[in-house]
């Protein structure tokens, strides 16, 4: 499964970051981190070394769901594929007080289910889902070794519907993407 360039741009940051080792390798920095960047466009808890803050700062939000919600998709499939338990049911919605893992399977089902546009409006009316997702997204690429970056972004977890559900998450963003600079680039020639 080839990474995206925002995804390899993500993994240098934090990866960089945490080479420094201390605080900077420990769970709650580099969570508190990503957050700081996707909720107020600080990447200062990201480290200068290797242009590493550079990186993570040339990224806007919605390159940043992307590949979160991406992730929470590979990790359905490789905890299927490794045979991993995961809870498979959640009477549970949206603005309820979830867990990582509940509102990874309804984000996961989301996609399944939904138009992006509606999961990209929950997520901009609940930023405690997007709280979430950066969680998971730090556990299961950094920390938790049954997963990390290179079960997460192995071929052999991928499947033809992991494929079309990572394909629609990247047109949509690719069509938003593409309508917000057709706006910016009609802004600035008036």
């Amino acid at each position: 499964m080839n990474r995206s360039r925002e995804l390899s741009m993500i993994d240098y940051s934090i990866l960089t970051t945490m080479g420094k080792g201390g605080d900077y390798a420990c769970y709650e920095n580099v969570v508190g981190a990503l957050e700081n960047f996707v909720f107020k466009n600080s990447a200062m808890g990201f480290t200068r070394k290797d242009d590493a803050r550079n990186y993570i700062s040339s990224l806007n939000k919605d390159e940043i769901r992307r590949e979160l919600i991406k992730n929470i998709i590979k990790k359905h499939y490789c905890t299927i594929y490794n045979g991993y338990a995961t809870i498979l049911k959640t009477n549970k919605r949206f603005d309820d007080n979830l867990n990582i893992s509940e509102s990874e399977l309804l984000i996961f089902d989301a996609v399944n289910e939904m138009q992006m546009e509606s999961i990209d409006n929950i997520l901009d009316r609940l930023p405690k889902l997007t709280e979430l997702m950066i969680e998971s997204f730090v556990d299961s690429r950094y920390f938790d070794r049954s997963y990390m970056v290179t079960n997460l972004d192995s071929n052999e977890v991928s499947n033809e519907e992991c494929q079309n559900l990572l394909f629609k998450v990247d047109a949509y963003y690719s069509r938003k993407q593409e309508i917000i600079n057709k706006e910016n680039c009609g802004k600035s020639m008036s």
